[in-house]
């Protein structure tokens, strides 16, 4: 990821929906930026992921997940 210069304005960086030809990027940037183990979860789990750029350069990466996919065990403890 890039850090931002201080000119820059919000206005210059694009999001877009990540492609598939972003996954190997993607996966690299969260094993270099996450906790052990947590890209992983999230590779593994469908979901919605989002790529925020400055020019060519990756300035933000957003992974939006069901939360339902994580309540199995509340809904057997619910019946």
């Amino acid at each position: 990821m890039v850090r931002l210069p201080e000119n820059a304005l919000l206005s210059d960086v694009v999001v877009r929906l990540a492609r598939s030809d972003d996954r190997t990027r993607r996966v690299r940037v969260m094993r270099e930026h996450y906790e052990p183990g947590f890209p992983g979860r999230l590779a593994a789990m469908g979901g919605l992921r989002h790529v925020a750029q400055l020019g060519p350069d990756w300035a933000g990466l957003a992974v939006w997940q069901a939360g339902a996919l994580k309540c199995q065990l509340r809904d057997r403890f619910i019946g």
